[in-house]
């Protein structure tokens, strides 16, 4: 910059140097770039540039850089985050994740009479393994008591669990009665109850 002076043409030179901070840059990184639905996937960004102390704000979630993501429902959700630095200069990035369906198992309780085996049978995935680690959709049992039983189902990435239980109902105690003695040419009459 150059002042002149209007009366004696005296000048004087000044030089400035004005400094811009390098762009901003941002990026998103994900743990993973699919999770089952239910469940979580981390997101952290990456931002360069600019003037630190940067803040950050994310679209239906939270005003934090990192955010844990988790939704219900299976399809692809995106996300998207919009950072600041000290000058307020804004910066955004967008990220899919693809949140996969897991597996609607189908398991109803089942009774059986002590000394006869009962079978629970599940459906609704794929593959199963029962806690006893037997495998198939199917699982016979004869336990002494109630035994409550889970499968894990698994479909083509994801798994769910669910448990059911087999009752074992008490065995019958009958009993026989008369109208005995009865004398002869008398009817004898015979019951029976507790069964």
């Amino acid at each position: 910059v150059t002042v002149i002076d209007a009366l004696t043409s005296c000048a004087v030179n000044q030089t400035f140097a004005v400094l811009q901070p390098p762009a901003l840059t941002l990026n998103v990184v994900a743990s993973s770039p699919s999770a089952c639905a239910n469940s979580s996937v981390m997101l952290t960004p990456l931002l360069t540039g600019g003037s630190p102390n940067y803040t950050y704000s994310w679209t239906t979630g939270p005003t934090t850089g990192t955010y844990l993501a988790t939704q219900n429902l299976p399809g692809i959700h995106v996300y998207t985050l919009t950072a600041f630095d000290v000058n307020s200069c804004p910066i955004t990035f967008t990220i899919p994740i693809n949140y996969i369906s897991t597996p609607t198992l189908v398991l109803n309780n089942v009774s059986m009479c002590l000394g006869h085996p009962a079978t629970l049978t599940v459906s609704g995935a794929n593959t199963y393994t029962w806690n006893n680690n037997s495998t198939g959709n199917s699982l016979t049992a004869n336990p002494l008591t109630s035994t409550l039983y889970s499968v894990v189902g698994s479909g083509s990435v994801c798994t769910a669990s669910v448990s059911a239980w087999i009752n074992v109902l008490g065995l019958p105690s009958p009993t026989i009665g008369s109208n005995s003695p009865v004398c002869l040419g008398q009817a004898l009459n015979l019951n029976a109850s507790g069964g």
